[in-house]
């Protein structure tokens, strides 16, 4: 699908955003993906009290990646701020599940 630069994510969404995603590259990846995948895809990085679709108790669900490893770069860079606050050790735990370690241990790594 080609990129759809048109597609913004509104004011009032940015600042439903959870904290430590990069809205600027949730953005970007929004505008790589079909239309009727953005909502689903966004809902996952909104505050629960603005998702579509709520989290149950004791549930949780996280997008880790996609086929397309353009998207799973885009999606790496949604992480940074979240990754920014995580210690050294759980940036060189190979069983962690988040998206963008990489990148992240790359970016510390050339502090």
């Amino acid at each position: 699908m080609p990129v759809d630069k048109t597609f913004c994510l509104d004011p009032a969404t940015r600042g439903h955003v959870a904290p430590g995603f990069d809205v600027d590259a949730l953005e970007r990846l929004l505008q790589h993906l079909e239309p009727l995948s953005r909502a689903l895809a966004l809902d996952g990085f909104l505050l629960p009290e603005y998702r579509a679709y709520p989290p149950a108790p004791n549930t949780w669900s996280m997008l880790k990646g996609f086929t397309d490893p353009v998207l799973n770069d885009l999606l790496a860079e949604v992480w940074q701020p979240w990754w920014d606050t995580q210690p050294d050790g759980m940036l060189a735990d190979p069983s962690s599940h988040y998206p963008g370690r990489e990148l992240a241990r790359r970016r510390r790594n050339q502090r």
